[in-house]
């Protein structure tokens, strides 16, 4: 969010923040951009493939996607897993969503932290 916006200013990136009920501003949504990342984001969304696909359209050809939220690890993990109980995460994740987005995009995904997919656009 605005912390995130800030720290790419002061390293001096062109930055917008956008969030649907503390920073609504749709013409964000209608521009194209090299990196776009989603911090605790997509687990409240209750339509998660059509933002996804949206933001997937913002991202000019070679841009980034950054998706970070906590994954799921396994069926038997997910039944005692603190966060499915926070009553606004709505929708869950685990390597295999991302991984199946990517293929949908034709794109690349990585992993490089526990909580984190990149998504290249070709």
């Amino acid at each position: 969010g605005p912390a995130l916006v800030a720290m790419g200013t002061e390293a001096g990136y062109e930055m917008a923040g956008y969030d649907k009920f503390y920073a609504d501003f749709p013409e964000l949504l209608t521009r194209e951009y090299d990196f776009i990342t989603s911090t605790e984001v997509i687990e409240h969304i209750a339509e998660p493939r059509a933002v996804l696909d949206g933001l997937w359209d913002c991202l000019k050809p070679g841009g980034i996607l950054v998706l970070q939220t906590q994954r799921v690890l396994s069926d038997e993990r997910f039944r005692n897993w603190r966060y499915r109980h926070d009553p606004t995460h709505i929708v869950f994740f685990a390597e295999a969503s991302f991984r199946a987005l990517a293929a949908r995009w034709q794109a690349d995904v990585l992993f490089p932290h526990a909580d984190v997919a990149v998504i290249t656009k070709p």
